[in-house]
Order: C-alpha cells, then structure tokens, then sequence
C-alpha cells in the first residue's frame, strides 16, 4: 500500500475513534472514563504508525545507496540479491548515524563472503562505523587486516592514516597517506588530510599548500575550502579568507560551524602567546 494511503487511512482512523468517544459522552451519556484507556490505546497506535509512515517516507532509497557508495560497495554479493539488498541497508545505517546497528548486519554478512569485492565492501563500512565512533584503534585493525590481504587500495590506506592522526601517531598517519598517494595522486582526501597534519603542527604554508592541490583535484571539496578559510581568517588574509569560505558554505559547510572552529583556534592561539 502506498504511504500517502497509509497516512489518510490512519487520519480517518483516529478522526473515527475520537468522533465515536465524543459522540458516546454528548448522545449516550456514557461516562468519561468508560471507553478512554481503549480510545487512547488506538489514538496511540494510530500515531505511532502515521510517524513510521513519515519515516520511512524520509528516508533514502536503497537505490540511492547503490548509486552514492559504488565505488565503495562495488560488485559485492552480486549473484546474492538478499545479501546486497542487506548491505545496502547497512550502509543506510551507518550514514544515518546507526553504527550499533550497522555493525550488526556487516558482522553477519561477513560470515557469508566469498569474493574479494564482498570482503573490501564489509570490512570498509566496519572500519567506517568504528571511525565514526571513535574507535580508531580498531579502525586500524581492520585497514590493516585489508592490506594483509591486498584488499587496500588508496581509499584505504587515507582513511588508516586519519585513523592514526586522531590518535596523534603522525608519523603511522603520514606514511599511510604517502602510500595512498603513490596508489593514486590524485585522491584530494589524503591532500586535505596531510593539510591537516601540518596545519596541527603549524606548518600554515604546508598546510595551504596541500589544501589547495585538494581543491584543484576536486573543487567542491568542502574540508579543504574549511582549512583555508579558517587559515586564511586567523592569519588575517581578509579577501582569501571571504573567498574560501563562500566555497566551503556553498559545498555543504555549516556557516555557524566554521565560526566556532575559526574561534577555537584564534583562542588557541591567544592561549599560546
């Protein structure tokens, strides 16, 4: 049944219930408190499943799935319709933000992996759940367990080395992302996150330096416009400063969030002086 017919059949329903427990109190003279648990009971569920219709009507297609994370889902499960269709709602879960849940189906689809491309797509988006959570050490774990196995490629290894750089152990995170640059230069993530690295060290030319070659690469990438815009603010660079930030706002970043981080670290840096 389609949603829209969901939605009025729960409306009529709970427009019934009410009407038939007023009509009761005003022509019956029933009492109140007569048929008020079980009017509240359906009201109740009547609401419950016009949210869940709601829901589901927000949420994004499998399809969209399929389509967004190709290039990391790629063949996996193919031939396993059942399979694919549960890893494409693992990758749903974990892009609302469900990593517990996320977690589970990958754990359980792991058990039935037989290709290579079934392998790199579950223990990515594990490694992925893990990074969103902050278990970083356990994201390494697992990236290194794909490079043991020839599954890493330059995606990979970026995303081992930022795991390792939220640990502060840059010198694991730089080696990783060279590895990832000698698998594909052109990865604009691993620029913005060795940018990242020097802007932590404050190496600010370093870091402008690798951010813009992120850009050149792709120029919608929203975190490296956001380093530069913050660089260019605290150093004082007005028009480069205004011109980042225009780019990094248009792609997706959050105006109030970019003056929070640009006043972070100005205090940083009044703390330091």
């Amino acid at each position: 049944m389609k949603k829209h017919i969901l939605r009025a059949v729960f409306i009529v329903i709970l427009v019934a219930i009410i009407g038939l427990y007023i009509f009761d109190i005003v022509v019956n003279n029933t009492p109140f408190t007569k048929n008020l648990f079980r009017t509240i009971s359906i009201a109740l569920v009547c609401c419950l499943g016009f949210n869940r219709v709601n829901y589901s009507a927000r949420r994004r297609s499998l399809q969209f799935y399929e389509s967004h994370f190709a290039d990391a889902i790629r063949n996996a499960f193919a031939e396993q319709k059942l399979n694919r269709n549960k890893l494409l709602c693992a990758v749903r879960l974990f892009d609302e933000g469900n990593y517990r849940k996320a977690m589970k189906y990958l754990t359980q689809l792991r058990q039935t992996c037989k290709t290579s491309d079934d392998y790199y797509a579950i223990m990515l988006f594990v490694a992925l759940c893990f990074t969103r959570s902050e278990m970083y050490a356990e994201a390494t774990k697992i990236y290194q367990q794909m490079a043991n196995n020839e599954l890493a490629d330059s995606r990979i290894y970026s995303n081992m080395g930022f795991a390792y750089s939220q640990m502060g152990e840059t010198e694991k995170a730089m080696s990783c992302y060279k590895e990832a640059l000698y698998l594909d230069k052109n990865n604009a993530n691993t620029h913005v996150n060795i940018a990242h690295i020097y802007f932590s060290q404050h190496e600010l030319d370093e870091a402008i330096s690798w951010a813009e070659k992120a850009l050149q690469i792709d120029p919608k990438l929203r975190q490296a416009a956001t380093l530069l815009a913050i660089i260019y603010t605290i150093t004082e660079q007005k028009n480069s400063a205004e011109k980042y930030r225009h780019i990094a706002i248009a792609n997706g970043q959050d105006p109030d969030e970019l003056k929070n981080a640009i006043d972070r670290y100005k205090n940083e840096q009044e703390e330091e002086n």
